[in-house]
């Protein structure tokens, strides 16, 4: 697990070795749902999102307090950063694997997450940066 993915009150589940089953597809399917729309809207030419290609940390841990494993991803690779940061992906933990649920850019760490379940989700704070 990444040092920038910081789990408070949380049994977390992740190690540098294996990544969960199901994350870099997910990660994928959600890329190409993304560029399905933009071929659609504005007849851009996206190609097919290739999961092998993510630089990626992520956690993992029952978000939802219901049980199952979810996971955060923060990525680490050109395609998803700019100057303001990177890109961070939330995704539930279903019995085939993850399905994305939200996400955010201009994310710096440390990315913390509560273990109050407010709205039915663990809180996650992160930094973000303003280019105002």
């Amino acid at each position: 697990m990444n040092c920038w993915i910081l789990l408070l009150g949380f049994a977390a589940t992740a190690s540098a070795e294996t990544e969960p089953p199901g994350v870099r597809d997910a990660i994928a399917r959600h890329e190409n749902e993304l560029a399905a729309i933009s071929r659609r809207l504005c007849n851009a030419r996206i190609a097919a999102a290739d999961s092998q290609s993510y630089k990626f940390a992520y956690a993992l841990a029952d978000f939802q307090g219901n049980g199952t494993l979810d996971g955060i991803v923060y990525f680490k690779d050109p395609g998803h950063c700019g100057s303001g940061g990177y890109n961070l992906e939330v995704y539930r933990g279903t019995e085939g694997g993850f399905e994305f649920v939200s996400g955010t850019v201009r994310v710096f760490g440390p990315i913390r997450a509560l273990p109050e379940h407010p709205y039915g989700w663990a809180t996650l704070i992160v930094n973000l940066r303003d280019e105002r």
